[in-house]
């Protein structure tokens, strides 16, 4: 088995260790060496030199900067980064996820992009509040579930996906494979997890439908929830 990591996983370990760098040793530099490992940074930021001495540390020092991060990943206010000169909600969710993976949902592009796709409401980023934010996280976890992404992400990435690896490291795998135009992954076609329906409407209990997740997890002869559904189905239909 192996002894990846989630974060080794979906590729932010190198991101991680320069934030909590900076977040350690808080100068110019290290804010430097992490604002460069950000998607968001690289895909908008032509002159990171420039934007950092004219936005990010205009009126703000990398100490005020580090230590509002810092107190934010052990709270959870993520509007406290949002709101620091330069940041925003994609810089303040990426800086946030990279930290505490399991706490914080990346807000960007390619997750506003793709849970409009998969048919959410998406407060606009630029205007979103603290309470929006949280909804918008709930709604993440709610798509893994019901779409299932867990088993998209390891089909996209051809291996097992590590135990415990946060939803919102699966979304952001499956978000950034169907927003890239390259990438041939589209979330438009999934099926919903029919046993999360079943769920909702009081068919089913949480306890039986994990009992039902286990059985097809374990067995050979499910690929998946919808497979051993119309098999108990037709089984039962076929009964004398």
């Amino acid at each position: 088995m192996s002894n990846q990591t989630s974060e080794d996983w979906r590729g932010i370990t190198s991101k991680q260790a320069a934030i909590e760098s900076f977040i350690n040793e808080p100068t110019r530099d290290t804010l430097h060496n992490a604002l460069s490992e950000l998607w968001v940074i690289q895909r908008s930021i032509n002159n990171i030199d420039y934007f950092l001495d004219e936005n990010f540390l205009a009126d703000q020092t990398p100490k005020e900067i580090a230590e509002t991060i810092d107190k934010a990943r052990q709270t959870g206010d993520a509007d406290s980064v949002r709101k620091l000169d330069g940041f925003g909600w994609p810089t303040a969710t990426e800086v946030l996820s990279a930290l505490e993976p399991a706490d914080f949902a990346l807000m960007n592009a390619r997750s506003v992009a793709s849970m409009n796709d998969l048919g959410y409401n998406v407060a606009n980023p630029k205007s979103a509040s603290q309470e929006q934010y949280r909804e918008f996280c709930e709604n993440v976890k709610d798509a893994v579930r019901r779409y299932p992404l867990r088993e998209h992400a390891a089909e996209i990435k051809r291996e097992p996906v590590p135990e415990g690896t946060p939803d919102y490291l699966i979304a952001d795998l499956c978000f950034t494979y169907h927003y890239g135009d390259d990438h041939g992954f589209d979330l438009t076609e999934v099926e919903e997890d029919p046993l999360t329906a079943l769920t909702e409407f009081g068919i089913l209990t949480n306890e039986f439908r994990t009992e039902i997740q286990d059985k097809v997890s374990d067995s050979p002869l499910y690929d998946d929830s919808r497979e051993f559904l119309r098999t108990a189905i037709r089984n039962e239909l076929t009964r004398d």
